[in-house]
């Protein structure tokens, strides 16, 4: 697990990692990188949760040298076991459980879903008794029963296993350290004090959703009341950029509404959040920071989708969401 690098005074969370190198040994039985496995990670659109790992992103990352050092003198250990006149390594990539306990899944490996505490598919494990009945002569009914099912259960089995996917790329999510230059550049576009009465209650609405101690309407823990407002911020930059620097060239219509429903429940939330990241960036804001804007508005976004009126809507095969994560 990496140490926690959040909001000070916040929640501090832990998200668990494997090599990406050791996953392709299990795979595929790969000595030598053959990308296969960052091919898989890309085709199930999660590869921008895979984190790669040096010197530099590893203290950006919270990590102590003496911290790196030995987790790279692990990932050494495990290459030597595989090939002994393996040279030196500077870098690594890691992998979160989640995405690789996914991809035991498309790739039917037991073994690995075994190793990585994760649940087993119901028709995986029929296959696999099916199998081994087979191979004695013998044949289970009950067994049969379920490959033969119409395909409930193993929906069930596949939905479960994406909601917690979902969550851990959402919710366990260790933001970077807030930079105090950064802030204070961000002053100069943020909505001021006096914004409209509809955004104020939306706020508010949200803060206490986000920090009530039960919500049957929010997915996930409750915040502390320095991370809700840290969202809050977030979505005052963004709405003064939207109301203030927005190009307004390829609107139709009227402009949309300052409010969380005018801006999240627009199809267009994930452009606008590109081109305000492109913003920030010709200002010279860090990426670590923009990653941390991002994340807030994730939270914000799912909130939104949430209220009466939401509509999901699918461009490219991609969700307003699944936009949003890919630009953190």
């Amino acid at each position: 697990s990496l140490p926690p690098a959040g909001l000070p005074g916040g929640k501090k969370r832990r998200a668990s990692y494997v090599f990406q190198k050791q996953l392709e040994q299990i795979l595929y039985g790969s000595s030598t990188s053959s990308g296969a496995v960052h091919k898989a990670i890309e085709r199930l659109n999660l590869d921008a949760a895979v984190r790669q790992m040096d010197r530099k992103s590893a203290a950006v990352a919270g990590l102590t040298s003496a911290q790196y050092e030995e987790l790279l003198g692990v990932y050494q250990t495990m290459q030597r076991r595989a090939d002994p006149l393996v040279g030196p390594a500077k870098k690594f990539s890691l992998v979160p459980v989640s995405v690789a306990g996914a991809l035991g899944v498309d790739k039917s490996h037991i073994s690995l879903l075994k190793a990585l505490g994760r649940a087993i598919p119901r028709k995986m494990a029929a296959r696999q008794r099916s199998a081994e009945l087979a191979a004695e002569g013998g044949v289970d009914l009950v067994t049969e029963g379920i490959l033969e099912g119409d395909g409930a259960d193993s929906d069930c089995d596949e939905l479960a296993a994406a909601v917690d996917l979902h969550a851990e790329l959402t919710e366990t999510y260790m933001a970077f350290q807030d930079d105090p230059e950064d802030d204070t550049k961000a002053r100069s576009y943020a909505l001021k004090p006096g914004y409209s009465k509809k955004l104020k209650r939306d706020i508010e609405e949200y803060t206490q959703r986000r920090t009530a101690s039960l919500s049957r309407w929010r997915s996930g823990r409750k915040v502390e009341d320095i991370t809700a407002a840290a969202d809050t911020s977030n979505l005052l930059r963004l709405c003064g950029w939207a109301l203030n620097h927005r190009d307004r060239s390829r609107d139709e219509g009227s402009p949309p509404e300052i409010s969380i429903r005018g801006l999240f429940h627009s199809p267009r939330i994930g452009e606008w959040v590109e081109e305000y990241l492109g913003f920030l960036d010709a200002r010279g804001l860090k990426w670590s920071s923009r990653a941390n804007y991002v994340s807030g508005l994730i939270n914000v976004y799912q909130h939104a989708a949430r209220l009466d009126g939401f509509e999901e809507l699918v461009e490219k095969g991609m969700t307003c969401l699944d936009q949003l994560l890919n630009l953190r």
